[in-house]
């Protein structure tokens, strides 16, 4: 740039300078939204967005590029099957950049498991030398046709162990697709406690996966304790890629269900709580096998043998006041709300309310009759 001084006599002067005007700012880059999507989603950023970005200088010459990394949980049994950070770089024509982060967190799909179909809870002997049947059930959202059978495995539900795959050996096959049982419809928690029972146990035109594993496989894989009790186990497994979106990758399962790891010989007794007020409120101590107590009458609790049982019956149900318990049908002390029994065998214990309210001034001690 060329500057000119010039006086009242027309005589001047010149020099020059020169300016270099220099870009130090970056561009202005905003990320996408971070995103949790379920195994099978695309996790291109054309299903999951892509950043934006604006600088100080020439707009149509910046580019945006993305790189991502992959993050897989080291246990099976955790929920989210991997992470995707994908870093978004925008960068203008002098060479200035600037990122940003957007986090695509990828959960497997949750499908239905039943341990033992048709035991509840489904107990497991750790002396007994044998194998624990599995079905993972299909539905109209879950093929088991595209599971890779190959990356069937088991581990516990609370990270604690390792993995177990599917016995392979003689007498014969132990994984089979056939169709067994609807799937169980209910929630397996692995914090809170296992596990409602499956109601519905007929087939429902939709095919399943049959598998078996070693009880001793799984006694030291995962591991297992003799006597430990109700224990959440997770079977996990990859699903053919080709039947999903072409851009989606690692496509993964879980499915959870309770077993009952008994002391060698051990099974567990059942305790049924009944009433004849149907949901009569029933405190119920210790917990039971399945990490579960009180309820609405009826119900079952399962036990070790000898555990001490202690029922408590509220003192009116439905506007009928309490009467006695029924042991297995035998009578009880009139009035007294709570029993503790101790459970050796299979027991029914039933609360036995008054057709009114209006107190008898001696009910029959041999047959209630009609005042139950």
């Amino acid at each position: 740039m060329e500057f000119t001084a010039t006086d009242d006599c027309g005589l001047d002067t010149s020099c020059d300078s020169t300016f270099v005007i220099e870009d130090t700012t970056p561009p202005d880059i905003t990320c996408p939204d971070n995103l949790t999507i379920i195994s099978g989603d695309s996790t291109d950023p054309s299903a999951t967005g892509s950043a934006t970005a604006t600088d100080v200088c020439d707009q149509a010459d910046l580019t945006i590029v993305s790189a991502d990394q992959v993050f897989i949980p080291d246990c099976l049994a955790d929920p989210v099957h991997f992470v995707v950070e994908r870093e978004w770089t925008a960068t203008d024509d002098c060479g200035l950049s600037s990122s940003c982060l957007q986090t695509i967190t990828v959960l497997r799909q949750e499908v239905s498991l039943i341990i033992k179909q048709g035991a509840c809870p489904a107990p497991v002997n750790p002396n007994s030398n044998g194998v624990v049947p599995m079905l993972l059930t299909g539905d109209t959202d879950f093929d088991v046709n595209n599971v890779l059978l190959g990356t069937l495995r088991v581990t516990r539900c609370d990270c604690t162990g390792g993995d177990v795959a599917p016995n392979d050996g003689p007498p014969g096959p132990k994984i089979m697709i056939l169709d067994l049982n609807h799937p169980f419809d209910g929630d397996v928690d692995c914090v809170n406690g296992p596990c409602a029972c499956n109601d519905d146990q007929s087939s429902d035109g939709i095919d399943d996966i049959w598998m078996k594993y070693r009880t001793d496989d799984m006694m030291a894989g995962l591991p297992l304790a003799s006597g430990e009790g109700a224990v959440v186990l997770s079977v996990t497994g990859e699903l053919d890629e080709s039947a999903y979106p072409a851009e989606s990758i690692n496509v993964g399962f879980i499915a959870s269900d309770c077993v009952l790891i008994v002391p060698p010989g051990a099974d567990p007794i059942n305790a049924t709580m009944e009433s004849n007020v149907l949901d009569t409120f029933i405190e119920v101590t210790p917990l039971d096998l399945n990490v579960d107590s009180d309820g609405f009458a009826n119900f079952g609790r399962a036990y070790f043998a000898n555990t001490l049982v202690t029922v408590t019956a509220p003192p009116s149900s439905a506007g009928r006041p309490f009467l006695r318990w029924k042991i297995d049908g035998v009578l009880q002390t009139i009035g007294l709300r709570t029993l503790e029994v101790e459970i050796t065998s299979d027991v029914n214990l039933e609360a036995i309310y008054r057709r009114s309210s209006r107190i008898e001034p001696e009910p029959p001690t041999e047959d209630d009759g009609d005042m139950e």
